[in-house]
């Protein structure tokens, strides 16, 4: 993320699922996986490209595009932190939003950190939270996108869509691997 020093003011989004799948499957999933099979997980996906392809590696970039109720985002994602089987950690600063209203369209910026934490379970299973932070740079802004935008119900309801999706591509995976 691009250092700055202006004041922030989030909007935090966190979920947590239990997956039973284990931490290196999931950890390949959001890694080597995700670009191939982000339009499963929500409808409003669109597109998740790392820029010159291949897996995700510190320093990649991804270019990301995705839409929720009456709002729209096009990511440019730099990949973070990566702990293998623990962290995947991106950041896009900013983000530009799009927010359609009946009779206009509000076009803007915000930065979004996502960041997925895997910690192993007992008997098989994962537990992965997902957090997506969405901030903005003045009090006026994310009150505006809370209120006007509905920003947090939207995008919460859009999270809960991906990460249900992802846990049944995930615990499918593991139906059909052969037993080891």
């Amino acid at each position: 993320m691009k250092p700055n020093n202006r004041p922030q003011y989030p909007v935090n989004l966190v979920e947590t699922v239990v997956i039973r799948s284990s931490p290196r499957a999931l950890y390949r999933f959001l890694t080597a996986d995700l670009s191939a099979r982000y339009r499963e997980l929500a409808r409003g996906h669109e597109r998740f490209e790392v820029i010159g392809g291949g897996p995700l590696v510190v320093g990649a970039l991804v270019d990301c595009r995705e839409r929720a109720g009456n709002q729209e985002v096009h990511h440019r994602y730099v990949v973070e932190r990566l702990v293998p089987d623990e962290l995947v950690r991106y950041a896009s600063t900013p983000s530009t939003t799009y927010v359609h209203l009946p009779h206009r369209t509000l076009t803007g910026t915000s930065d979004t950190i996502v960041e997925y934490r895997v910690a192993p379970g007992s008997r098989g299973v994962t537990t992965l939270e997902m957090t997506i932070s969405i901030v903005f740079a003045s009090r006026l802004q994310r009150a505006i996108a809370r209120g006007l935008g509905r920003v947090y119900r939207v995008w919460k309801h859009h999270q809960r869509e991906e990460l249900a999706a992802l846990t049944r591509l995930l615990e499918d995976a593991e139906a059909r691997a052969p037993a080891t």
